[in-house]
């Protein structure tokens, strides 16, 4: 109910705004600049409140807390892209007199026809832009009020739609600017709420770096739902170095059993009941990709081979852990005190040009 009543109240103070705003629009410049007339505080936030949008609410959020520091180098160069725009195709815009980008292309050449490409490359990038917006939105309204994806997308594209037509760029301005303090509210009490339960920043950062080869651990038994193949790569679970004990449903189809580490050429192949055993008192075992009954395996970090003889570079055995590829859906079941599937080590998640960069 309070996720509903809180989803009901962004929505009707949106809508309001953008009606707000058909009073204040009243000629072209208002429609598309907002009669260039909107002050530093509330054009400042309603830049952050595009800022602070889907991608950055949930997309960083989510890319950071699985591969760690480097995914922050995408919202700071991101931030650095505003600058370029304000330099580059705002300040131009604003000097020469135009509206939109078409409009500045047509008159700067005297061309109808390059008025037709900059429309075209606008559209591409608005195109892009909103898709990350418009899944967001489906899966938040599916989340918090069990909505089919494809409704939360709709209501959410006919509530921008709507202002958009109505108030245009200043009705656009304030709703924005609106979302900016709302969301900065529902960022920082969840913060300042965990920090005050677990500790600052700093201090958790340092407890990281003091064990580097340390993997995150389910805190409580824990039932996780994995997709099938339709939605790779989300359907692939990579477990940690250490042995890893887990419930599959019964006759949960596989697509693959491999190494979650590339094997180099000339390396000794490894076998999937090398990678995965039934545990005690059971009668689990591998079937043409098919755990039968399936319950209680456990998943492996084997050492690698050449040629029978293992691979030690650095004094240290070279060993990889074990990975799956679901074909259909299935609820894996861990026990407390597991390492957690597809999550990267302290020292992978606090390293700089780490998994997502060519160091």
């Amino acid at each position: 109910m309070i996720p509903f009543l809180f989803v009901i109240a962004i929505v009707a103070g949106t809508i309001y705004l953008g009606i707000w705003a058909t009073r204040m629009s009243k000629t072209v410049s208002d429609f598309f600049v907002a009669g260039r007339s909107v002050n530093v505080f509330w054009n400042a936030s309603a830049i952050s409140g595009e800022y602070l949008s889907a991608a950055s609410f949930m997309g960083i959020a989510g890319l950071l807390m699985k591969n760690g520091y480097d995914v922050l180098w995408y919202p700071v160069c991101y931030a650095a892209g505003y600058l370029f725009l304000l330099l580059f195709i705002a300040g131009p815009l604003r000097r020469f007199g135009a509206y939109t980008i078409p409009d500045f292309a047509e008159g700067r050449f005297d061309s109808p026809l390059f008025r037709k490409i900059a429309v075209t490359f606008v559209l591409c990038i608005g195109f892009f832009y909103t898709m990350p917006q418009m899944k967001a939105a489906g899966i938040t309204m599916q989340q918090i009020l069990n909505w089919p994806y494809a409704i939360g997308i709709i209501v959410v594209g006919t509530v921008i739609t709507f202002n958009v037509a109505l108030g245009g760029m200043k009705g656009i301005t304030f709703v924005q600017a609106f979302q900016y303090w709302a969301k900065m509210f529902a960022i920082s009490v969840p913060a300042f709420v965990l920090m005050a339960v677990y500790g600052g920043y700093r201090s958790q950062l340092s407890s990281n770096a003091e064990k580097p080869s340390a993997y995150p651990k389910f805190s409580q038994d824990a039932e996780i739902k994995y997709p099938g193949v339709k939605k790779a790569p989300a359907n692939v679970i990579a477990f940690g170095p250490a042995e890893t004990r887990f419930n599959l449903p019964d006759g949960a189809k596989l697509k693959s059993i491999a190494t979650r580490r590339k094997a180099t050429p000339g390396e000794d192949p490894i076998a999937p009941e090398q990678l995965f055993t039934p545990g005690p008192k059971t009668d689990s075992r591998l079937d043409a990709g098919r755990w039968v009954p399936g319950q209680n395996v456990a998943a492996h970090n084997v050492t690698v081979t050449k040629n029978r003889r293992a691979i030690v570079p650095l004094f240290r055995r070279l060993r990889s852990p074990a990975k799956i590829e679901l074909q259909d859906p299935a609820v894996f079941k861990f026990p407390k005190g597991a390492v957690i599937p597809n999550a990267p080590s302290n020292e992978q998640w606090l390293l700089p040009f780490g998994a997502l960069s060519s160091k």
